[in-house]
Order: C-alpha cells, then structure tokens, then sequence
C-alpha cells in the first residue's frame, strides 16, 4: 500500500477486510484492521460487520465480542442480525449467561427497533435444558 498515492481510507480498508471475511482469511482480515489503525484511519459500520462475520465464521466469539465492543464505543450500532448470529453461537456453545448480556447490551445500545422472538436451544449431555427466550428488537 505504500507505493499508492493516494492513502488508503475506510472503504479500502473495509473492502480489503470484506475480501478476507469472504475468503475464510480471520488472520489477514485482523492484520488489516490493525494496519488501519495504525495509520489512524477510522473504522465504520461496514469493516466491524465484515470483522465480526470473519469471527462467527472461525468460531471466535471472544474475538467478535470484544469487536462489537470496539464497535459501540466508536458509536457504531450493529445490525441485529449481527447480534442475533453471536446469541445462536452462544447457543451452541451452550452460555445463556452471554447471551442474555449480549440482547442486553443491544437493548442499551438503543435505536430505533421493531420486537420479534428468538429462542435458542441449549442443551446438556444431551437432553434439553429450557430455551432462553430473548426478545430481540429488529431495526
């Protein structure tokens, strides 16, 4: 990137992290957003959400849970379908206790939203515990 001349801004970065989401690439799509920090180049909307699928896509809750962080103390708010994918993985990793703080944490959040049901199924040693009914509030 140093031989362009012009620097690269949000949306190169955004596109070059979107192109590592897609590609299955968590690694190189983190090596971008730190080289976007560094240069001092804001993050927005777009590159958090390409971060986070990359995250979901690798199993790395933790690492798209402190993303989303980074997200809302940027301002940014994420989609719900963002939220609604990291509470199904929780889910899966059977923590209803995440789960609650991450609806929550989007309820805190604020904006303008619509309410609808989700309830993910956790279970233990294979029978089934009762469902963490969550009303998520759709944009």
């Amino acid at each position: 990137m140093d031989s362009l001349r012009e620097k690269p801004n949000t949306i190169t970065y955004s596109s070059l992290i979107s192109a590592c989401e897609r590609g299955g690439r968590l690694d190189r799509a983190l090596e971008w957003f730190e080289n976007m920090q560094k240069a001092g180049v804001e993050a927005d909307l777009i590159t958090f959400s390409a971060l986070i699928a990359a995250c979901e896509r690798n199993e790395e809750l933790d690492t798209a849970l402190r993303l989303l962080d980074l997200a809302h103390q940027a301002g940014h708010l994420a989609p719900v379908e963002t939220y609604t994918r990291l509470i199904e993985h929780c889910g899966r990793r059977q923590n209803s206790e995440q789960a609650l703080e991450l609806f929550l944490s989007m309820q805190m959040a604020g904006g303008e939203r619509k309410c609808a049901l989700y309830q993910p199924r956790f279970t233990e040693e294979g029978r089934s515990l009762p469902c963490l009914s969550v009303a998520l509030y759709l944009l």
